[in-house]
């Protein structure tokens, strides 16, 4: 039996860099640790992409990649490969198949539910997505948009109840779809670490490898320098933990339209030596600046279920994270980090300070993610549905 994991957007809309976006996305990531552990499974990751005239095929790490040239597309979500839709339906004529569709709110998606949910099995894995009419509200000219978003919302209420089965990523995704589909074809699971990579290693040696200070506590934040992650407001924190611990230091992962902005601030605060901002690090630097550093820090005004903070909790760090998305049920709080409400400069600050006075009280951060988000888990929870499904 094969299995088609499907992309629902070009990701040229995300990324400049193509290749990553085609061979590292989540949807074929997903296929590449499904494939790692489970080798007899046949898998492809097909995607759309809208700079693509013509059907292009590569095959990487065993699996093989389709990529379709796209028929309509406006934004993320809103876009349609007939070429894919035609492929698929040939598929369907001539195999069997599971279909693995990355991200249901999207038109793509409700399209494939309604033209093929009661032919094939199809597993639907949510990226963070909202249902149409939960757009409503996030910004005040989403109301213009009501009259399309309830048409979508229409053919997401048909196109639902035709798959079978979901991966939602976070708790208020999975209240949605059980109210729905019923708690029995849901299940609540993130996207995966991989632990054999992500983990401590040894920390003065790492600073002076990488000419940080070896005594101090570092504090880290991985991810992209956009307004919704208020990174600005880690750095108001820092201003104020540097007048009791003068060695304080905090590392900015990432890039953003937002990076100029935090770097004034940052230089406006007299913190060009305590708070660095290092760019865009791949995965293998990456690991020894989270090896370097102690606490992580995610005072983000919203997320989904972050894979930075897995990264963190893999390589043994505490967490600081406002309680947004699905934070709350990633971190246990005073135990493996603390949750503090969004948007507040003045609870980063506190946090840290209760970190600076009871960093032995986070014990065993490591093995407790380890049971839920270590990769190995995650394509064990999604075989066996494979098998199910089968």
């Amino acid at each position: 039996m094969k299995i088609i994991h499907i992309n629902n957007y070009s990701p040229s809309l995300l990324t400049k860099n193509l290749e990553q976006g085609i061979f590292d996305n989540w949807h074929a990531r997903t296929a590449i640790y499904l494939k790692k552990y489970y080798p007899k499974l046949q898998i492809e990751c097909w995607t759309p992409e809208r700079t693509y005239k013509r059907e292009r095929t590569y095959k990487r790490n065993r699996i093989i990649f389709r990529v379709f040239p796209s028929s309509f597309v406006i934004r993320y979500g809103r876009e349609i490969s007939l070429p894919m839709l035609k492929a698929l339906r040939e598929d369907i004529n001539k195999n069997k198949i599971i279909l693995h569709m990355h991200e249901f709110h999207s038109l793509q998606s409700y399209i494939i539910g309604l033209l093929y949910g009661k032919r094939v099995p199809i597993i639907a894995q949510h990226h963070g997505g909202r249902a149409p009419l939960k757009h409503i509200g996030r910004k005040w000219y989403y109301i213009f948009a009501f009259p399309w978003l309830a048409i979508e919302q229409i053919l997401e209420n048909i196109a639902i109840k035709k798959l079978s089965y979901f991966f939602a990523l976070t708790k208020l995704e999975y209240d949605y779809l059980k109210e729905i589909v019923g708690r029995n074809k849901v299940r609540l699971q993130t996207m995966g670490v991989d632990f054999d990579v992500f983990k401590p290693i040894q920390k003065t040696k790492t600073r002076k490898a990488l000419r940080l200070p070896e005594k101090g506590i570092i504090a880290i934040y991985v991810g992209s320098l956009i307004k919704r992650k208020r990174i600005d407001n880690l750095i108001m924190a820092a201003s104020e933990i540097i007048k009791t611990n003068k060695d304080f230091m905090a590392l900015v992962v990432g890039s953003g339209p937002e990076e100029n902005n935090l770097k004034m601030l940052a230089k406006k605060l007299n913190l060009e030596k305590n708070v660095l901002f290092l760019g865009y690090v791949d995965s293998k630097n990456l690991i020894k600046y989270l090896g370097a550093s102690d606490i992580y820090v995610l005072p983000s005004s919203w997320e989904g279920a972050s894979v930075a903070l897995i990264e963190a909790m893999a390589c043994g760090l505490p967490v600081i994270a406002t309680d947004v998305g699905n934070a709350r049920y990633m971190v246990d709080n005073f135990k493996t980090g603390i949750l503090i409400k969004p948007n507040d400069a003045v609870a980063v600050t506190s946090a840290l300070r209760f970190y600076l006075k009871n960093k032995n009280k986070f014990r065993d951060i490591r093995e407790k993610a380890k049971r839920v988000y270590d990769w190995k888990v995650i394509c064990k929870n999604t075989a066996d549905i494979y098998k199910k499904l089968a």
